[in-house]
């Protein structure tokens, strides 16, 4: 018994070591990008945030909305839960006030994606590798990420799930290429 612990032991210490090599730091956004796209949520700082819920509600699968100017630059970000919580706590306030409904759906209509979009914006960019990127997006808790080019367009977003698939996929192929060796 002991032996079979001691192998499962080198077992486990190989494959965590073979999943800290993989070649993710290789592989490029844009390469990924070819595979995964997606159209992002773009809204212009100017949209109100009536806009904003629609623009939302018509992309099934995502989750965020980029800001962009005039000039389709990166602005700032809106999640949903942003804007569920900045709605919540206006309609909460207006409500105590006792104003009419008709007068919050005017405020609603009348407030600006700028005013509510984060500005601190993390990114990557489509020469950065999945490893870095991978690292960025598990260290500030991301679960989607902009790709902008260098004009700081948005030209796609990659899920946190994209690149653990790539990973994973990468791992198979480094095992199956270690088993033809041996």
């Amino acid at each position: 018994m002991p032996y079979l612990k001691r192998v499962k032991h080198i077992r486990d210490r190989v494959d965590n070591i073979l999943v800290l090599a993989l070649p993710l730091r290789k592989i490029r956004v844009r390469d990924l990008m070819n595979s995964v796209w997606r159209r992002p949520v773009i809204v212009h700082e100017d949209e109100t945030l009536d806009e904003v819920v629609d623009k939302l509600a018509q992309c099934k699968y995502s989750r965020i909305a980029y800001v962009v100017d005039d000039k389709s630059r990166l602005k700032g970000v809106i999640s949903l839960g942003m804007l569920m919580r900045v709605l919540y706590r206006k309609h909460r306030a207006r409500a105590l006030s006792a104003i009419a409904t008709s007068s919050i759906l005017k405020i609603y209509a009348s407030e600006k994606a700028s005013e509510i979009a984060s500005r601190t914006i993390y990114y990557a960019v489509p020469e950065e590798s999945l490893d870095s990127v991978l690292h960025k997006m598990l260290v500030h808790d991301l679960k989607e990420i902009p790709v902008i080019d260098e004009n700081k367009r948005v030209i796609g977003e990659l899920w946190i799930i994209d690149l653990l698939k790539a990973r994973m996929l990468s791992k198979k192929k480094h095992l199956r290429q270690l088993s033809e060796n041996l």
